[in-house]
């Protein structure tokens, strides 16, 4: 495996490695989020490819792939103070066997010293868990984030709540 920096060439495979990950891990019909939302015609939506393409340009980003290149995972985190860690998505089929972790050093490395900040879906509890083993805590004090998404249906937007999580910046 080797990581290398991501740029808005990757926009397309990002986000067409992406979709069923989101299908898998953001689906939640008993929360009014089905995963059509997260369906492989609304990954090719302009406004989702919108997304992912500033996902590339408003962050440093880096990508794992296998020997034969092929993705494996990814990270993103902007260069602000907190920084602010984004697009962290690892195959469901290669989760367990530290890509995850060699992502996230790559981001550590990055912060120098600065405190990272990432905001997850309160439904997300692996998620939240797996943050929490990398030394994030739930910032109690934060409002919820609110997120939402237009949907092409009668439901029209649907909406999620999350929490913000923090570790701090690590000694010099």
């Amino acid at each position: 495996m080797k990581i290398i920096k991501g740029d808005v060439s990757w926009t397309d495979t990002y986000a067409e490695f992406c979709q069923p990950i989101y299908q898998d891990a953001y689906a939640a019909p008993g929360l009014g989020i089905p995963a059509e939302l997260f369906s492989k015609e609304e990954f090719e939506d302009e406004s989702t490819m919108v997304y992912f393409r500033n996902f590339f340009e408003n962050n440093t980003t880096w990508l794992a792939l296998d020997d034969d290149g092929t993705l494996l995972g990814g990270i993103g985190a902007s260069d602000t103070d907190p920084v602010h860690l984004s697009g962290f998505y690892v195959a469901v089929d290669k989760q367990g066997k530290g890509i995850g972790r060699e992502l996230f050093n790559k981001v550590l490395e990055f912060a120098a010293g600065r405190e990272i900040e990432l905001d997850v879906m309160r439904h997300r509890t692996q998620a939240i868990e797996m943050y929490e083993h990398l030394g994030f805590e739930i910032d109690k004090t934060a409002p919820p984030r609110i997120y939402g998404w237009q949907y092409p249906s009668e439901e029209g937007r649907l909406n999620g709540s999350g929490v913000i999580m923090r570790r701090k910046a690590e000694k010099a």
